[in-house]
């Protein structure tokens, strides 16, 4: 989905896009998971401090609620759709 985005994005910035479990081409996962969690763990893993994150749809709801929950680990949040 955020292929053309990304394109453009990165000419500038350090710009990355995750498969969230069970979504595009990630399997469904079985069990219980938290998105905000994996996106705490994915930020921590590639030591991204303060991202500017980006959501649409689900994602969206990702984006929001770990700002919600982490408002001093994010730069700026935008919201589409």
């Amino acid at each position: 989905m955020w292929h053309a985005q990304l394109a453009c994005l990165s000419q500038q910035y350090a710009a990355i896009a995750y498969d969230m479990r069970g979504f595009g081409e990630s399997p469904p996962t079985v069990g219980d998971h938290s998105p905000q969690r994996d996106l705490a763990r994915l930020l921590s893993q590639l030591a991204i401090d303060r991202p500017h994150l980006i959501g649409c749809s689900k994602g969206g709801e990702t984006a929001l609620d770990f700002t919600l929950a982490h408002p001093g680990r994010v730069a700026s949040l935008t919201l589409e759709g």
